[in-house]
């Protein structure tokens, strides 16, 4: 064989083996260097963190004459309504100088009741502790609040109110409606968005979990207030006045996407979903919620604003980790 022809032999060796490069082993090098996550089913939770104040109906009744106390019931007990709570047995007694409660008798402005029966008004719970505050919080004046106000009230410990003797005008006990209580908070614009009337939050408190239902979300000059309900139990449901409250705005189950592999073509929020091939093919989402970082995306299918089936991103398949 001459020299010419092993020469063109060995050229087509070397463009064969050339070509066999590009086809075979570029791609799976490119793929290799191409950053990507498999997609799995999850959950996204949204939180806030604000000050909550609990506002109950409860009505603090005070001692109509001097005298030693006898108690029928223990604190956090349900009674019903006409319940005898104590009785006084009269004594000719004055207290040695100021009432122990007067500070907290000035905070009660006069909303307490004064009766010689002692007994329920309406079907709730007694306590024997009390902030002062039960005639400020309520459920009628909720709206009222001002967050300046409310943010600088010195709101110390509930004081106990149990005791042998009793003077004239002291408080003695007061009895809650268990039934329906309210949670109110003060949050930024930005966090407002987070609650929608209606929705059902979860708050993280000291004792556990509580649930309960957003009524009202009302604008306050730079601020916004959020008023809670519930008729949920808790132990300490009368005596709670204040807290810091991590709270669960919403909850959703579905595929979880990275926001950094999110893109947008042609107006239409979507990820690339890797093939067969290797190539990566542009598919549509439907975003649930997002937290910021991570968002929660319809599984399989969504239905667009005129109604028509989009098929979507499945669970377990392969996206781009951060398209250009």
């Amino acid at each position: 064989m001459s020299r010419k022809a092993k020469a063109v032999i060995y050229i087509y060796i070397f463009v064969m083996v050339c070509l066999a490069v590009v086809i075979y082993v570029v791609p799976s090098v490119t793929g290799m260097l191409t950053s990507t996550l498999v997609i799995t089913y999850g959950n996204l939770t949204e939180t806030d963190t604000a000050t909550c104040y609990f506002v109950r109906n409860e009505k603090v009744y005070l001692a109509e004459a001097a005298g030693t106390v006898n108690y029928y019931f223990e604190d956090k007990t349900k009674v019903r309504k006409n319940s005898t709570i104590l009785t006084v047995t009269r004594r000719n007694v004055q207290p040695e100088g100021e009432s122990e409660f007067s500070q907290i008798i000035t905070k009660l402005s006069g909303s307490a009741i004064t009766k010689s029966d002692y007994k329920s008004e309406f079907n709730g719970m007694v306590s024997y502790s009390i902030d002062g505050y039960e005639g400020y919080f309520t459920p009628e004046t909720i709206l009222d609040l001002d967050y300046d106000e409310v943010k600088n009230l010195q709101i110390d410990a509930p004081i106990n109110l149990t005791r042998e003797t009793a003077y004239r005008g002291e408080p003695l006990y007061k009895i809650c409606d268990n039934d329906k209580w309210y949670i109110t908070c003060f949050v930024s614009a930005g966090n407002s968005v987070k609650y929608q009337k209606g929705r059902t939050v979860r708050l993280q408190l000291p004792l556990g979990e509580l649930k309960a239902t957003v009524t009202e979300i009302a604008e306050k000059g730079d601020m916004w207030q959020i008023v809670l309900e519930t008729n949920r139990s808790y132990e300490d449901f009368p005596t709670l006045r204040v807290c810091e409250v991590e709270i669960i705005t919403s909850d959703y189950s579905g595929i979880i996407v990275p926001n950094s592999s999110i893109a947008t073509v042609d107006g239409q929020v979507g990820v690339y979903v890797k093939e067969r091939t290797g190539d990566f093919t542009f598919t549509p989402i439907k975003i649930i919620a997002s937290d910021g970082e991570d968002s929660a995306v319809s599984s399989s299918y969504f239905y667009d604003d005129e109604g028509q089936r989009v098929n979507s991103v499945e669970i377990y398949d392969e996206i781009l980790k951060n398209p250009e």
